[in-house]
């Protein structure tokens, strides 16, 4: 089973602490049928949970009461949440899929995944990065930008779709030439970036679209309430049918 201290129990692949002692802080470990997994609780200032290389399967909760607080996992599979302030979630493991939960209500945040399949959420005030550097199939990412200038990077190579809300959206980019790339924003100026076969992009204010061998682009532009106008641009090569 699963119990701290326990035979199977190993410190070195399940670490979490935080500044004032650990009020609710537990690494849970299990080993059997050569699969270890890390299940880690942590509530306070500080708080730090890591999950090391062998890890099959990596679960962190984490309540940020102040200072930074980091979760770390390099496991194939991790599946991180935060909430509270100043939250940085990174699965480097270079893993199956790496899945992140994120409420900001502090300073910076930050999302950065390796997986091959990377599916992200950030809301509140600050959430500022989601880059997903895995080069593997699938990136989703959903992100609120209220605060600063916010950015979205994804290495996907079949579906890249981010959405992004708010009014500080400043970049989204798609590389690696994926099949599919998918957009959604609303911000007063953002710029796409798209190395995709197929293109959408949706936005409610001005918007510049980019591509490099671009087949299809489809970009829709919807006049805010506010009156303002609106435009979409968008440019490409389209090297697939020369």
């Amino acid at each position: 089973g699963f119990a701290l201290g326990s035979k199977d129990f190993d410190s070195n692949k399940c670490y979490s602490e935080s500044e004032n002692g650990g009020d609710h802080c537990y690494p849970l470990g299990n080993y059997s049928s050569g699969n270890y997994f890390c299940y880690m609780k942590c509530k306070g200032k500080g708080c730090k949970q890591t999950c090391s290389t062998g890890v099959e399967f990596c679960k962190m909760d984490l309540e940020c009461e102040g200072r930074d607080c980091y979760q770390n996992c390099d496991a194939n599979e991790c599946n991180l949440n935060c909430s509270g302030k100043n939250c940085k979630q990174k699965c480097q493991g270079k893993g199956t899929v790496c899945e992140m939960d994120l409420e900001c209500d502090g300073e910076d945040c930050e999302q950065f995944c390796e997986a091959k399949e990377c599916n992200l959420n950030c809301s509140g005030k600050n959430c500022k990065s989601q880059k997903c550097e895995g080069k593997g199939n699938v990136c989703e990412m959903d992100l609120e930008c209220d605060g600063q200038d916010c950015e979205q990077t994804c290495e996907a190579k079949k579906l890249c779709n981010l959405t992004c809300s708010g009014r500080r959206c400043k970049t989204q980019s798609c590389t690696e030439k994926v099949q599919e790339c998918i957009t959604h924003f609303n911000a007063n100026d953002c710029t796409q970036m798209c190395d995709g076969h197929s293109i959408t992009s949706d936005s409610y204010t001005s918007n510049i679209v980019t591509s490099i061998g671009a087949s299809t682009i489809r970009v829709f532009a919807t006049k805010i309430s506010t009156g303002n106008g609106t435009e979409a641009h968008s440019k490409y090569n389209n090297s697939l049918n020369t």
